[in-house]
């Protein structure tokens, strides 16, 4: 009896034995099917890639720009007082040192006489002392004292004579009175603005050109500058300023000078297109600017190489709007990711879902 239980004993372990491998086994078959699908999954990674390829761009650059004196100045009162004439009005053409206006010389006047009165005076009282000195009737001291304060009266003559020509205001530069801010017999100080010239016989044309487009230009040449007013007329601008310091967004002020013809035909402050022809543009090797990897520093792209992607380094140069142009790292007709790189590391496997090339 007691064999007897002993022997089904052993049957129950055995049976329980194989009921745990067999499931231990099912359990570990299933591990690794899902192990082997989440792998594939995770290594076959969805791709959209771009070719490197040379690019030409447009030799002609169109930008808009608008039109600014090439000279102009502030007319400003020299001496304080009343003004006694006012030979200008808006519009008026003036040329450089031409009169503009008179302010009252009245007290500039009475203090010259004063100031002439007192310079003769001791001038007279310098040369009897002179020959008092010879007789030895007075002291070089004296003398002294007194050549002094006659060069002092001198000078207070001459600057007396200096504020008097400041009472006439003269034209800094020749121009069109653009702007008017006093009327005859108003009080002005000195210092105080008093109209505006500006010279339209040549004018600036200003545009703002992104950092590429300013390598392109060069000091000395021309542009053909429009104007929707008058759309036949093309007027020539040579290129006489590039800024070599970027804006805020990476944008340089670069002028041209335009003769302006017939009475000043261009005015200050129009909008103009500014077209800029350049011939001797090379082709330059380009991908897509969504290749670049965002959180490096350092230019960095995935390039393909059958179904795995390896990271690579690169130096950019100009910028081509969606394109950029590559210096150095990559050669023509290498394949790049330009979408899903955000789930990739280098020599990741994947999937190409369409082939792309911008």
């Amino acid at each position: 009896m007691k064999r007897t239980n002993l022997i089904i004993i052993g049957i129950i372990v055995i049976v329980v034995v194989l009921i745990s491998y067999t499931l231990y086994s099912n359990k570990r078959k299933i591990n690794q099917k899902s192990t082997s699908e989440v792998t594939t999954k995770v290594l076959e990674i969805p791709v959209v890639v771009g070719t490197a390829e040379f690019y030409s761009s447009p030799n002609s650059l169109k930008k808009t720009g608008n039109i600014a004196p090439f000279k102009q100045a502030i007319v400003y009162a020299s001496s304080a007082g009343n003004i006694q004439t006012l030979q200008f009005d808006l519009g008026s053409n003036v040329t450089a040192g031409q009169l503009m206006a008179i302010t009252d010389p009245g007290k500039i006047n009475i203090d010259l006489q004063n100031a002439v009165s007192k310079e003769k005076k001791l001038q007279n009282d310098l040369s009897t002392y002179v020959e008092l000195l010879e007789g030895k009737a007075t002291t070089q001291e004296k003398v002294n004292e007194l050549r002094l304060d006659y060069t002092d009266a001198r000078n207070q003559t001459a600057q007396i004579r200096k504020q008097l020509g400041d009472t006439r205001i003269l034209a800094p530069i020749s121009g069109v009175v653009t702007a008017k801010s006093v009327e005859r017999g108003v009080y002005v100080s000195g210092g105080t603005e008093m109209a505006t010239i500006v010279d339209l016989k040549k004018v600036k044309v200003q545009v703002y050109l992104t950092e590429s487009e300013s390598y392109n230009v060069k000091l000395g040449d021309f542009a053909n500058i429009t104007n929707e007013v008058f759309p036949d007329r093309i007027f020539k601008g040579k290129i006489t300023y590039i800024s070599p310091q970027g804006d805020a967004t990476h944008s340089y002020l670069t002028e041209m000078t335009v003769i302006n013809p017939d009475n000043n035909l261009l005015k200050s402050g129009a909008f103009v297109y500014a077209e800029f022809t350049n011939n001797n543009v090379s082709p330059a090797l380009v991908i897509p600017r969504e290749a670049l990897l965002e959180n490096t520093q350092i230019p960095t792209v995935y390039t393909v190489k059958g179904n795995k992607v390896f990271t690579r380094t690169i130096r950019i140069g100009n910028d081509f709007g969606d394109k950029v142009e590559v210096l150095s790292g990559l050669s023509s007709g290498e394949s790049v990711v330009i979408s899903g790189q955000i789930n990739l590391k280098n020599q990741s496997l994947i999937k190409i879902t369409n082939n792309k090339s911008k």
